[in-house]
C-alpha cells in the first residue's frame, strides 16, 4: 500500500510553485510555507487515518499483492518490491504536487477576483 510523504519542504515547495507559474504563466509566490507544509501533513494525517480512503479497495490491493508475491521466486521478488517502491514514490510526488498545484489555483483564483474587484471599484 502506498504512503505519501510526510517530506513536503520548503525548497520542494518553491520548485513546485516555480512549475505552476511556468505552466500557467502566473507569478505566484508562497506567502506562508510553513503553514502549508503544516495543512499538507495534517491532510495526509487525515487521509491515512479517516475513512476518506476506500479500506475496501486497499484491502483488495493488499491481498493481490500478496498473491502475486507468492508466484515470484527470490530475484523476482527483489524486482516487484523496487517497483512497488518506485511507483509507491511516483504516486507520492503526483499527490505532493497536486496538493500544492491546488494550493496555487486557489491563490492565483484569489489575486483574480481581488484585481476584478478593485476595477469594478473604480
Amino acid at each position: 500500500m502506498a504512503t505519501l510523504n510526510k517530506v513536503l519542504n520548503e525548497a520542494r515547495i518553491q520548485k513546485m510553485i516555480e512549475n505552476f507559474n511556468k505552466d500557467f504563466e502566473t507569478q505566484l509566490k508562497a506567502d506562508n510555507v510553513k503553514f502549508l507544509i503544516n495543512l499538507y501533513n495534517n491532510f495526509i494525517t487525515l487521509l491515512e487515518t479517516d475513512s476518506t480512503l476506500d479500506n475496501k479497495i486497499l484491502e483488495t490491493l493488499d491481498t493481490l499483492t500478496k498473491e502475486i508475491d507468492k508466484t515470484f521466486n527470490e530475484d523476482e521478488k527483489l524486482l516487484f518490491a523496487k517497483w512497488t517502491n518506485t511507483y509507491e514514490r511516483l504516486i507520492s510526488d503526483v499527490a505532493d504536487q497536486a496538493f500544492v498545484y491546488g494550493y496555487c489555483t486557489c491563490k492565483a483564483l484569489d489575486t483574480e477576483a481581488t484585481l476584478k474587484g478593485s476595477e469594478n471599484n473604480e
